[in-house]
């Protein structure tokens, strides 16, 4: 129950597979619910959002584990599916993860803000942001397990272990920002940054982003926050 879970009050813990982390998604970045009116018909998400607008995209960071490779994937709501982003054969991105656990990365993408709320977007990103943080968490702990913030994730750290500096898989499609690292699992423990950013050097990356709108209205302001 929703209380027993603030609290601290857990259910055993499940395996980390990828049967658990089509739950843990579902649950927390999952289409909820499709609408529509007259010819409109728009889907809904697990995750609350200011206007429904959705900047932040999910990703997950494994090792090898039981129906999935170690990598980086990118979780697509509409399909719910894991995109695999790079895919790493090196051992020494096993290592980097402690015992059981997993990462989850956040990104914004501004312009799906800013295209109707302008200089606001910025602070909305991080708004829906910390709805993600929340949304995570609470699926994570329905499974038993227990999230924390990698604090010491800076944004370049980030960016690289998301794939987000690689300015060939974006080309003209709008940028995301790096927003934070949520460790899932034990929480006296933390992955290795450091050694998984030298795995991703050989890692095969795949995937190419969409773009979203033709035309943008620039708001100088909002990389300046972010600078």
């Amino acid at each position: 129950r929703y209380n027993e879970l603030r609290s601290g009050a857990l259910p055993p813990a499940r395996r980390f597979d990828l049967s658990s982390l089509t739950i843990l998604f579902e649950l927390s970045l999952g289409l909820s619910a499709w609408k529509s009116y007259g010819t409109q018909r728009w889907a809904l998400r697990c995750n609350p959002s200011s206007g429904n607008l959705h900047p932040t995209e999910g990703y997950l960071l494994c090792p090898t584990l039981p129906g999935l490779s170690g990598g980086v994937y990118h979780y697509l709501s509409r399909d719910h599916s894991l995109e695999c982003r790079a895919a790493v054969d090196d051992e020494r991105w096993s290592e980097a993860f402690p015992q059981s656990g997993v990462l989850v990365g956040i990104s914004s993408i501004p312009w799906r803000e800013a295209w109707k709320y302008g200089m606001r977007a910025w602070r909305y990103c991080q708004h829906d942001c910390g709805h993600v943080i929340a949304a995570v968490s609470y699926a994570a702990a329905a499974l038993g397990w227990q999230t924390r913030l990698v604090e010491a994730a800076a944004d370049d750290a980030v960016a690289n272990l998301l794939g987000l500096n690689r300015g060939e898989d974006f080309g003209k499609a709008e940028a995301e920002a790096p927003d934070a690292l949520l460790w899932i699992g034990n929480a006296k423990l933390r992955p290795d940054l450091e050694r998984m950013l030298i795995a991703l050097d050989s890692a095969q990356w795949h995937g190419r982003a969409n773009q979203l709108s033709p035309g943008h209205v620039k708001w100088p302001d909002i990389d300046s926050i972010y600078r």
